[in-house]
């Protein structure tokens, strides 16, 4: 019955280095869990921040399939807690479009197939601009939308102003030459 006491129970200090593990574990369990609440929440806000600029450039795109041809310029409005911004100008292409053979590497996207066969400044094409703009945790946070605009009647007055046939002439003269085409086949 020679037992000694120190066998059979914890120490003071033994207790006090278990409950520093565990709260050492519990703080990283809770940083860990409001890190990944932030994170869901600058998610959430950056979805719904890129839903905003999705619909605002589908109306625009739909009003310019309608014929309403937005003005050039910038529109600032406001919409639930985020700024957004609407930019329209002409297109233009930068210098940052190399030259054909030059074999420097360009940038990727419409503006190096567009770099061939355009001028460097087409008032027709416009490049709408969609910035949604937000404060999370006190930086500025943002989404980007671009999309380009083609005004199909400014086109086509520019070409009655030049003589050049416009492309709805050439198909109305294509068209008008088949039925030509047809009544003298009809004839023999």
């Amino acid at each position: 019955m020679g037992r000694s006491h120190r066998s059979e129970a914890f120490t003071l200090l033994e207790v006090l280095a278990a409950v520093l593990i565990l709260a050492i574990w519990f703080l990283v369990i809770a940083s860990t869990a409001i890190q990944g609440v932030r994170a869901e929440g600058l998610s959430r806000r950056r979805l719904e921040a890129a839903l905003i600029a999705d619909r605002r450039l589908s109306e625009i795109e739909t009003s310019a399939l309608d014929g309403s041809i937005p003005q050039n310029g910038t529109d600032e409005s406001e919409e639930a807690q985020f700024d957004v911004v609407t930019s329209v100008n002409p297109f233009i292409l930068d210098d940052t479009v190399p030259a054909s053979g030059n074999g420097a590497a360009g940038p990727q996207g419409l503006e190096p197939l567009l770099a061939r066969d355009l001028a460097p400044r087409n008032p027709d094409l416009r490049r709408v601009e969609i910035q949604v703009i937000w404060e999370e945790a006190g930086q500025q946070q943002t989404v980007e939308r671009t999309s380009f605009i083609f005004d199909l009647e400014s086109a086509v007055a520019a070409y009655d102003e030049a003589g050049i046939p416009s492309p709805d002439d050439i198909a109305v003269e294509t068209e008008s030459e088949g039925e030509q085409d047809e009544e003298a086949g009809a004839e023999e």
